[in-house]
Formats: structure tokens, sequence, C-alpha cells
């Protein structure tokens, strides 16, 4: 029963983290059921990526994702515009391309 408990379960090469601040409609409909736009695009990302990585929703307030970016947290913002976070030259988007390449092949 156990073999075949881990053979059915995902192994992933690497956990994305993935962040919004967004926690209202279209974006977060239910986070207990985990449902809305941003849960469906984590979901998407996860199974395009054939396997290679696990993309985890977090929804935090603006405040600590800001935190986050201040130190350099790896991860993925959701729903957002680079000025939004003074980042008009896009230089804090170190790793993404990589990423989205390979979830869009």
């Amino acid at each position: 029963m156990a073999i075949s408990f881990l053979m059915s379960s995902p192994v992933f090469a690497d956990t994305i983290k993935v962040w919004t601040y967004h926690e209202f409609p279209p974006f977060i409909v239910n986070e207990q059921a985990q449902t809305g736009l941003s849960y469906d695009l984590v979901e998407l990302l996860t199974e395009r990526s054939g396997g290679e990585h696990e993309f985890r929703l977090q929804v935090a307030p603006r405040e600590r994702l800001n935190n986050r970016l201040k130190v350099k947290e790896p991860g993925i913002v959701l729903w957002v515009n680079p000025n939004w976070f003074d980042d008009t030259e896009q230089k804090n988007t170190c790793g993404l391309t990589h990423c989205f390449k390979t979830v869009t092949q």
C-alpha cells in the first residue's frame, strides 16, 4: 500500500513560491477551497512544468511581500506590474526567464 502511494504521488525537482496580495475575486474566490484565478494559474504552471517544478501559492499582505522582495527571497509575484515595485528596468526578474521557458515549452 505504501509503495503504490509513493509511486502515485508526484515528485518535483523543486518548489517555486508564488505570491499574491490580491485576496479578492476573481484572483482568490475561496482560500480554503483554493479557488480563483491565482490557484488556477499555479496549478497550470505545475502541470505544464512536467514534474520539474511545483508552484505553491502563498497569499500575503503587500507589506510582507515587499519585505520578501527587499531581501531578494526567490519567488514569483502574480498580477503585478514592475512599475508598482519601482523596477521599471526589470532588474529583479532574475531566474524567471528560465522558469517560464520551461513551463511554456
